[in-house]
């Protein structure tokens, strides 16, 4: 049995900066054929503190820089903090692209 607070198989595949960093071979191969990552974060408030949202986000794009995985990071302005109606905003704009 896992013990409380030791990181498990589900929490590593689900944190990129965890398995991307490792990634290498085939996989990555296939990662750098196969997607294109849309990253989106705002300047506004709570984008820093707490949320660390907009520096976690820009090292993020780094790592898929490094990797080599194709990407896109959209940095919006200080008129947008981490909330819903601006994902909203994010959303519809980038999602109606994928037509």
């Amino acid at each position: 049995m896992e013990r409380l607070g030791r990181a498990g198989d589900a929490l590593y595949f689900n944190s990129p900066f965890s398995y991307l960093a490792h990634m290498h071979g085939d996989h990555l191969d296939w990662l750098r054929r196969s997607v294109f990552v849309r990253l989106c974060v705002g300047t506004g408030a709570w984008e820093v503190h707490p949320t660390q949202a907009l520096p976690s986000t820009c090292a993020l794009a780094d790592l898929l820089a490094a990797k080599g995985i194709p990407y896109a990071l959209d940095v919006w302005g200080p008129d947008t903090p981490h909330d819903w109606p601006s994902w909203a905003r994010m959303s519809a704009l980038h999602l109606g692209s994928l037509d």
